[in-house]
């Protein structure tokens, strides 16, 4: 039993270690408004969400951590903007995230 546990620690470790070094570095702070000045793309997001939503919370935090424009309609506030986001992405989960176009649906990070 004992060496069961041994190896057990091993191989956690071995995998965390592994981990770390094919880890992505960490983004840097207006990193995300220098890529788009290079490519030409708008730096402003637009997010539908509540206040009550803690991923509506973490992701205007997280757009606005890292240099971007944030428009941010709070759906609940404004019923004509939850029914303009159900259009546009289909239901009413949120955050609902339009960056160049492009609809996200939830956030995980930027």
């Amino acid at each position: 039993m004992r060496y069961l546990r041994v190896i057990l620690i091993v191989t956690l470790a071995m995998t965390f270690s592994a981990a770390l070094l094919f880890a992505e570095p960490p983004k840097d702070p207006g990193k995300a408004e220098a890529e788009a000045e290079r490519s030409g793309m708008s730096n402003t997001v637009r997010i539908f969400g509540k206040d009550t939503c803690p991923f509506t919370v973490r992701a205007l935090k997280d757009y606005e951590k890292n240099g971007y424009d944030v428009e941010y309609i709070d759906v609940v506030k404004d019923p004509s903007m939850q029914e303009e986001m159900i259009r546009i992405s289909g239901g009413k989960l949120v955050p609902v995230i339009i960056e160049d176009g492009e609809v996200k649906i939830g956030h995980g990070g930027t």
